[in-house]
């Protein structure tokens, strides 16, 4: 097999056009989302209406995911990026005219989330039209890298942007942004394969028939079925994760909330992002499927350490060596370090999951169908993690936090097991 390289891909004009869109856009929905957070729960004092904004950036996932994929697989991909995009810029113009009313903010942030479901799987499935089937891994570990690197700098920058140029620069920043990424779209050439006509008064109808396409495809399909599986499982423990950091921070970590940033969060993007960088050489010697298996049972674990390691470090230090006067230093476990480095390895483990399968779903998903698959991604990763993150709230107010990682970390290890099984069992059933 010819070596494959990150300069190989970077050489590739055409995908660091689609990089460049990924990277402006990416960065821009970010910021938008955390400055939204903030503004409503500004505007409302309340906590339900957060939770409602958050519903409303959710929601158009869950609803026009695969429809939007249905729609990719029958227009030019290079239209349908171009299209959303600016619509994306349209909406921001209103988030001015809105900012004092909670209530309109949210619904135009779900307008905008019901835009981007045209983007994402459009974005996703051009990518094998513009690199080679050889480094589709490589490019996929560069977009990996940046939903991973936008997420931490959009929420990273919106504070203190709005603390120096106030509260609505970040919104005309993201404007800005957008505007770039719809010109690096406008620069990729057209696409090779032919336009389907789509007859708009029964688009519904189409879309029905195109999402149970989808789903037949998936559901037939293991290659493609166990990596969408897999991605939607390590996105509901993220859910999950994020719903607990602030009791986590409280309650068992007994730390600032705002500390979770920089305990929890800032370590696990650094993780996921180390994790993007070096999994194209991890893949020369070990298969994609064993590095999502190894993903998955690392990240049981490390939740479930993640849960018990401070409650184990204060009982080593105030109950076995209580009576001790020099405590050794190995003794002393700084529950704040080994959080951050646990967070990290967490973030690791993930990007051993997302990357290697969303490369297995392209290899696997013919063209024709790719959009389906790729919309059936995003609206399974949310659709899953739905409920999972409202039972998460209501078991760690009615037990404790510990109890849910601990949940989470046993389920991972299960799905683990269960993916080595079952790929066991293909090998055996290969002549």
């Amino acid at each position: 097999m010819p070596k494959v390289s990150y300069l190989v891909v970077l050489r590739n004009t055409n995908f660091l056009k689609l990089w460049g869109s990924q990277i402006f856009s990416q960065v821009s929905i970010h910021m938008l989302n955390f400055v939204l957070i903030m503004r409503v729960f500004e505007l409302t004092q309340t906590t339900i209406f957060v939770s409602f904004l958050l519903f409303c950036i959710g929601a158009p996932y869950v609803l026009f995911g695969i429809m939007g994929g249905s729609i990719v697989d029958r227009i030019y991909r290079r239209k349908l990026l171009l299209f959303s995009i600016i619509a994306q810029a349209g909406t921001i113009i209103l988030y001015f005219f809105a900012f004092n009313y909670a209530g309109v903010l949210c619904l135009i942030a779900f307008t905008y989330n019901a835009i981007n479901q045209l983007y994402i799987p459009a974005e996703g499935s051009m990518i094998p039209s513009l690199v080679k089937k050889k480094n589709l891994l490589t490019a996929n570990s560069f977009f990996m890298f940046t939903i991973y690197g936008a997420y931490a700098g959009g929420f990273t920058l919106a504070g203190p942007l709005m603390q120096i140029f106030g509260s609505r620069f970040p919104f005309f920043l993201a404007f800005i942004l957008l505007l770039l990424a719809a010109f690096s779209v406008f620069l990729l050439p057209s696409d090779k394969r032919k336009q389907i006509k789509i007859n708009y008064s029964k688009i519904v109808g189409q879309a029905k028939k195109s999402i149970k396409e989808g789903i037949d495809f998936i559901r037939q399909k293991k290659e493609v079925l166990y990596p969408i599986l897999s991605i939607s499982v390590s996105y509901t423990a993220i859910a999950v994760l994020i719903v607990v950091i602030p009791a986590f921070t409280t309650k068992v970590l007994h730390i600032d909330v705002k500390a979770s940033s920089y305990a929890i969060i800032g370590p696990a993007t650094i993780g996921m992002l180390i994790g993007a960088l070096i999994i194209t050489p991890l893949a020369k010697k070990i298969s994609k499927n064993s590095l999502i298996t190894g993903g998955m049972l690392g990240g049981g674990i490390i939740l479930i350490l993640l849960s018990i390691f401070p409650y184990l470090g204060r009982f080593i230090k105030y109950t076995l060596l209580s009576g001790v006067n020099e405590i050794p230093l190995i003794a002393v476990i700084n529950v704040f370090l080994t959080t951050t480095i646990l967070a990290a390895t967490l973030g690791f483990m993930n990007s051993l999951v997302v990357t290697p399968a969303q490369t297995m779903i392209q290899e696997n998903a013919p063209a024709r169908v790719r959009g389906r698959a790729f919309g059936s991604l995003n609206t399974l990763n949310n659709l899953i993690a739905l409920f999972p993150m409202i039972l998460a709230g209501f078991i760690a107010d009615l037990f404790s936090v510990t109890t849910v990682l601990v949940c989470m970390g046993i389920l991972l290890i299960a799905f683990g097991f269960k993916r080595m099984k079952h790929y066991q069992e293909l090998a055996e059933e290969k002549p």
